[in-house]
């Protein structure tokens, strides 16, 4: 039975059959060369070819090697050493790249839109596609071009391809856009807390809010917290990443993917806000715990013994700590590592308050701008999905 090559969502207008077309007759390689005044591109991990200059990337080549390097004008395809992974690479630059780079150029100008296909060439199908045509153990795996010709690829009238790649390019550019305000704030983040903590043998910061001026004071944890360390899985749990029915109460383990968290269970075994901190593999990175929790495997536990100590600040307190340890195999940190750790606190708790507010309310909005990103990224992947055949 023949595949009807009809996307599930279309644009209004448009309801004719995608048609087929070989790779070979859609796109041939170019091989110019004699440019090497011209910028060095290379691959990117966003798929796209970029100046090396722009990326800091400083590679010694000999002029007269750059002879022998490939040009590449605005709406190329580069077939490079990371293709497998990540597809084609798109440019929008002019300029020369490796001679290892295979150069792709359409035969059709006037209708094949490159935007159009800079998604079809770095979506999961096609990469998927190329797995018959790809060679090598080791990272920078090989393509068969020849066999790559010999592929199909779907594709609409020019019309319909470039109002699909102008919406993917807009949400792509809201992706970014948000993208460099989520950067911005992480690093306003990391100068105000180098700024609002005390540094090196100070023992005052050097921003404060208005009427603090006493020194902080130095502590162990052991002298804060009463250290927990968790241990075996409930008994009743769900392997989920969400609520399920009566198991509502998160299970924590150690790392930091998915805010570690391990599954949940219909009881708990921490009653109180707390801070956790992860001891196996992945080492530290303290995170703030609502109540009604529990921790596992050796995940470290710090309940504050004095309840009116603000937990958002002894948080950011406890990450001004440096958890690395020199040490062979797994990393792991027992609880006695930990409660040796000094860290210097106000102890003024309206300080405390007013501090840990203040970063609650910049981590509420880099939460914002992350679950933002995460909708667009999502909306993208569906579009990729239902928009392509």
């Amino acid at each position: 039975m023949k595949k009807v090559l009809v996307p599930r969502v279309r644009f209004k207008g448009f309801s004719e059959e995608w048609k087929e077309e070989k790779f070979g007759e859609l796109l041939f390689r170019i091989n110019e060369k004699g440019y090497e005044f011209l910028d060095t591109l290379t691959a990117s991990k966003s798929g796209e070819m970029l100046k090396r200059k722009s990326i800091n990337y400083h590679i010694q080549v000999a002029k007269e090697s750059l002879k022998n390097y490939n040009r590449v004008l605005k709406n190329d395809f580069v077939l490079h050493l990371s293709t497998y992974e990540s597809g084609l690479a798109y440019s929008k630059e002019i300029g020369i790249t490796s001679p290892a780079y295979d150069v792709l150029r359409f035969f059709d100008k006037n209708n094949n839109d490159p935007i159009f296909f800079k998604y079809v060439f770095s979506n999961k199908k096609f990469i998927n596609s190329l797995v018959p045509f790809t060679y090598g153990l080791r990272q920078g795996k090989s393509i068969n071009l020849e066999e790559l010709n010999k592929s199909l690829i779907e594709k609409t009238n020019i019309s319909e391809q470039q109002k699909i790649g102008k919406l993917l390019d807009q949400i792509s550019n809201l992706i970014s856009l948000e993208e460099i305000k989520l950067n911005k704030l992480k690093q306003l983040k990391e100068t105000l807390l180098q700024k609002m903590f005390p540094e090196g043998n100070s023992k005052t910061p050097r921003i404060r809010f208005k009427w603090f001026s006493k020194e902080w004071k130095e502590e162990k944890l052991d002298d804060i917290f009463k250290v927990i360390t968790g241990g075996e899985p409930p008994k009743n749990y769900k392997n989920s990443k969400h609520p399920v029915g009566k198991y509502k109460y998160p299970i924590y383990s150690n790392g930091q993917e998915a805010n570690a968290i391990w599954g949940f269970s219909d009881n708990y075994s921490i009653n109180t806000e707390a801070i956790t901190i992860s001891s196996i593999g992945t080492i530290g990175f303290p995170v703030v715990r609502k109540m009604f929790f529990t921790p596992i495997i050796r995940l470290k536990t710090l309940l504050p013994y004095n309840k009116n100590m603000n937990i958002n600040f002894l948080n950011l307190s406890v990450s001004q700590i440096n958890f690395s340890f020199n040490q062979a195999g797994i990393p792991s940190m027992n609880s006695n590592q930990l409660k040796d750790n000094i860290i210097l606190i106000s102890r003024n708790f309206s300080e405390q308050q007013k501090i840990g507010d203040f970063f609650s309310k910049i981590d509420t909005l880099i939460n914002l701008y992350q679950s933002k990103i995460n909708k667009l990224k999502q909306i993208k992947e569906g579009l990729l999905q239902k928009m392509f055949v």
